[in-house]
């Protein structure tokens, strides 16, 4: 059911959950240094956390395209991506039937399935899953030396 049956494939899955975490510390790290009032402190952390999940494609994946560029600014967008990719790996393919015609253009071209790869990019995942892995590494690289000088500062 969850798609992780094998050990590697399972490994993946908790290191890219720890990285995801530890991206997540990081952002809350630099806001807790950053911002000593502890109720405006709280207030951003919250305020990014509901902005994140807005516009990771988690809760709405057809975002409107003058805005479609907010789901790269969400570090949930990254994680979700890449679980997503790795989950539905090695999947058959979706048979069109009459609620899937609408959505999926293949449907409609004389064929009678939609491949997984068409779900995804439908669904704005759009990059291979080590994409959305590396992006995390560069982020969390950032965030902790970006953290590291904002407490410098703040000494």
């Amino acid at each position: 059911m969850s798609a992780i049956g094998d050990g590697v494939l399972f490994a993946i899955f908790v290191g890219v959950n720890l990285l995801f975490c530890t991206v997540a510390q990081s952002i809350g790290h630099i806001i807790g240094t950053a911002i000593t009032d502890m109720k405006l402190s709280f207030t951003t952390v919250s305020s990014y956390m509901l902005f994140s999940l807005l516009f990771s494609g988690f809760f709405n994946t057809h975002l409107p395209d003058w805005i479609k560029w907010a789901k790269y600014l969400s570090i949930v967008h990254y994680a979700f991506g890449c679980l997503n990719i790795l989950s539905t790996e090695g999947m058959p393919v979706l048979w069109c039937n009459t609620t899937s015609i609408e959505l999926y253009p293949s449907c409609t071209a004389n064929t009678t399935f939609v491949t997984i790869s068409d779900v995804l990019k439908d669904s704005g995942i759009d990059c291979p899953y080590f994409c959305y892995i590396a992006t995390l590494g560069i982020l969390f690289i950032v965030l902790r030396v970006l953290g590291y000088y904002v407490m410098k500062w703040k000494r």
